[in-house]
C-alpha cells in the first residue's frame, strides 16, 4: 500500500523505493510552489472549492492506482533511491 505524506511547509523531496510516497500538500499555496513534487491538493478544501468528500475519493483512487503499479510523482522523478538502503 502506498504511504502518504503531508506537508504544510516546503520540504525536501522524499520517496521510498519499497513503498511509494504519495505527498499531500496541506494548503494551496504549497501546492502551487511544488506542484511538480505533490500528488495532492488538499488546500482545496480549505479554499472551498472542493468538498472533503470529493477529495477523500480522488485521494483513495490515487492510492488504488498507486498501489496497483501507477507511478507517484516521487516515483517519476526517481526520488527514493537514496533513503532506503538495506
Amino acid at each position: 500500500m502506498p504511504r502518504t505524506q503531508n506537508s504544510g511547509q516546503a520540504r525536501s523531496a522524499y520517496g521510498c523505493t519499497p513503498s511509494p510516497s504519495l505527498k499531500i500538500a496541506t494548503n494551496t499555496a504549497l501546492w502551487k510552489a511544488q506542484t511538480n513534487d505533490m500528488d495532492v491538493n488538499c488546500g482545496e478544501v480549505l479554499d472551498g472549492s472542493r468538498t472533503i468528500g470529493a477529495l477523500g475519493s480522488e485521494l483513495f483512487q490515487l492510492m488504488l492506482g498507486t498501489a496497483s503499479g501507477k507511478r507517484s510523482r516521487s516515483e517519476q522523478h526517481g526520488y527514493g533511491q537514496q533513503e532506503f538502503v538495506p
